[in-house]
C-alpha cells in the first residue's frame, strides 16, 4: 500500500484534484469505498470541496506516476505549512516545493539540503514571515555529518565570506577582504564515530552557503558535498548527495497575526 501526501492549492474538487494527481475516477470511487482518503486527517467518502491549503492523504495500491515528491508535512494552519523539503528539488518554481503544494515558499533551502521550509498560503502571510525572518525572530538549525572526529563544544565561529558569482561559489577567510560580509555560526559536536562526527548549527549569519563553506574552512568536509567538499571523501562514505539537514526552526516573541506561533518550534528527527 503506497502513501501520499498532498497540499491543496486552489479551491477544487476532491475528483478533480485527484485525477490531476494520476488517478482514475473509478480508482477514486474505490479508494473512497475503503476508507483511505482523508483531508486534513479526517477520513471522506465523499467528492469534498477542498480549500487551499487544506492537506489531502490518500492510501491507494499502485504508484502514482506524475507524483514528483511524498512531502512530510510537520504542522499546518490556516496561514502557513511547515514541510519537509526532500533532496534533488528546489524550493520555488514551478517543478520546486512551491509547484508541488502551490503555495509560497517564504525561505530557500539549496537544491541537495534537506528539511524543513516555510510555505505561505497568502502573498500577505509571506511577507510578514520574510520580515519576521529579517527581524532575527525565526531561528533555522541545521545538523550534518562530517568526515573526521571534530570537538566543538557550541562556541560561535567567527569569519568573512566572499561570494564570486561568476563561479557559483563562496570562499572563507579570517580577514575582512573587499566584498566580503562577516559570518557567524555556532557549532556543537553531538557524537564522534569511528571515521566522522556529526555536528549540529546555528546559523546566526544566514549568508549563501555559510554552514558548507564555512565547516570547510575550520578543516572539515560534509559528506557527500560536491562543491565544498572532497571527491576522495565522498567516495569513501560511498555519497553523492550532502548530508545536511535543516532539522529545527524556531519562533520567538512574535506580534500581530502570527503572534499565536510565539515560542513554537518545530522539529524533524533525522538520522544519518
Amino acid at each position: 500500500m503506497n502513501n501520499y501526501q498532498f497540499a491543496v492549492g486552489e479551491n477544487v474538487k476532491l475528483f478533480k484534484f485527484l485525477i490531476e494527481k494520476g488517478l482514475k475516477y473509478g480508482e477514486i470511487k474505490q479508494i473512497l469505498k475503503q476508507n483511505n482518503i482523508r483531508v486534513n486527517n479526517s477520513r471522506v467518502k465523499s467528492n469534498v470541496d477542498l480549500i487551499a491549503g487544506d492537506k489531502v492523504e490518500i492510501f491507494c495500491l499502485r504508484s502514482l506516476s506524475n507524483h514528483t515528491q511524498d512531502l512530510k508535512f510537520v504542522y499546518q494552519d490556516k496561514n502557513l505549512c511547515v514541510v519537509v523539503k526532500p533532496k534533488g528539488i528546489l524550493t520555488t518554481g514551478d517543478y520546486g516545493l512551491e509547484g508541488l503544494t502551490g503555495l509560497l515558499a517564504v525561505h530557500r533551502l539549496d537544491r541537495d539540503t534537506e528539511g524543513l521550509v516555510i510555505l505561505a498560503k497568502s502573498d500577505n502571510i509571506k511577507q510578514a514571515l520574510k520580515q519576521i525572518f529579517k527581524d532575527g525572530l525565526i531561528k533555522k538549525y541545521y545538523i550534518c555529518e562530517v568526515a573526521g572526529k571534530t570537538n566543538f563544544n557550541g562556541q560561535t565561529y567567527t569569519a568573512y565570506l566572499f561570494k564570486d558569482a561568476k563561479l557559483s561559489k563562496v570562499f572563507v577567510s579570517s580577514n575582512k577582504t573587499p566584498g566580503a560580509k562577516q559570518i557567524k555560526t555556532k557549532f556543537l559536536t553531538v557524537q564522534n564515530n569511528p571515521h566522522s562526527s556529526i555536528v549540529k548549527c546555528e546559523l546566526i549569519t544566514g549568508r549563501t552557503h555559510q554552514i558548507r563553506a564555512h565547516l570547510r574552512f575550520l578543516g572539515f568536509s560534509i559528506i557527500g558535498d560536491k562543491k565544498y567538499g572532497s571527491n576522495t571523501i565522498n567516495k569513501q562514505f560511498n555519497e553523492n548527495s550532502q548530508r545536511l539537514v535543516c532539522y529545527k526552526l524556531k519562533f520567538l516573541n512574535l506580534t500581530e497575526e502570527l503572534q499565536y506561533l510565539s515560542n513554537r518550534e518545530f522539529v524533524y528527527n533525522k538520522e544519518f
